[in-house]
């Protein structure tokens, strides 16, 4: 069965059902472009179609909040999003299971289609999602928006392109992968994370930045040093973390008008990592 929700011009609070038996293979699932449509329960599944979303198609600026029930084993033959696809607007996810869902494409759980697309979990379960790439949640939008505040995502990996942030959400794999992303962490998350370029991890207010040699060492018997001035934008509080001994360090820099330079003598194999955080020192080194 497959559905089509929207909520009345004069009446937002009023969600209307339409149920479709056996929707055209060409048309999405269920078709959300109206604010305000709840899923609290039943099953949307074993649904098909030739685009996007097989299950659950959100569009515009659409809400959808989903709570419980089952959107399961749905394919979308030649698009994306098998389980859900937001071609734009937002999907709240407290309860509920997402699983099973296959694209030939990409995103077979789970597609962020738009820039504008917003997704959020506080809960529920996404899993054994089969795609190209990211089986269950599948985001290449950089200016997306992804909240993974809680419940599991298994059995299938997460391609994330955009700013992430995580809390206490379960994850057997996400693979990071735009230069200079963003990763919040905001809770005790189970996360199995795959960098694959330079990222910025925030904790807590603080981003980390970790600096290592991009080439193989000519010779690691050479203990000469270089002195290298690190720019990072905005006026920060720079400290190094030794991983081989554990002692925090904290080197020597400077503040423009807009920016903190950092001095790191370093030698040719040895690599850093600083905490960066978001303040002023309270006195000038």
């Amino acid at each position: 069965v497959s559905f089509m929700a929207f909520a009345p011009a004069d009446d937002p609070e009023v969600i209307v059902l339409l149920a479709y038996n056996t929707p055209a293979r060409s048309a999405p699932g269920s078709s959300i472009g109206t604010t305000g449509t709840y899923i609290s329960g039943g099953n949307i599944t074993g649904n098909r179609c030739d685009s996007y979303g097989a299950g659950v198609y959100v569009y515009n600026k659409a809400t959808a909040t989903i709570s419980g029930g089952n959107i399961s084993y749905n394919t979308s033959v030649k698009g994306a999003g098998g389980g859900v696809c937001l071609m734009g607007g937002t999907l709240n996810l407290y309860g509920g299971t997402i699983s099973g869902g296959t694209a030939t494409g990409v995103g077979g759980n789970l597609r962020l289609e738009a820039d504008n697309a917003v997704f959020t979990m506080y809960g529920g379960v996404i899993s054994g999602g089969s795609a190209p790439t990211g089986g269950n949640i599948q985001n290449p939008k950089t200016k997306a928006k992804m909240y993974l505040y809680g419940g599991q995502i298994l059995d299938g990996d997460v391609y994330c392109a955009s700013d992430l942030t995580l809390g206490n959400v379960t994850c057997d794999s996400i693979r990071c992968v735009t230069d200079g992303m963003k990763i919040t962490m905001t809770g005790n998350a189970n996360a199995n994370l795959s960098v694959e370029t330079n990222v910025y991890l925030n904790l807590n207010g603080c981003r980390w930045l970790f600096l290592a040699p991009a080439s193989a060492v000519g010779c690691a018997e050479d203990s000469s040093s270089n002195e290298y001035t690190l720019k990072l934008k905005g006026r920060v509080t720079p400290q190094i973390y030794d991983t081989m001994t554990g002692a925090i360090i904290t080197p020597e820099f400077r503040y423009s008008q807009t920016n903190t330079y950092v001095v790191l003598p370093l030698h040719q194999y040895q690599s850093v990592l600083l905490r960066i955080e978001d303040k002023e020192a309270a006195q000038m080194p």
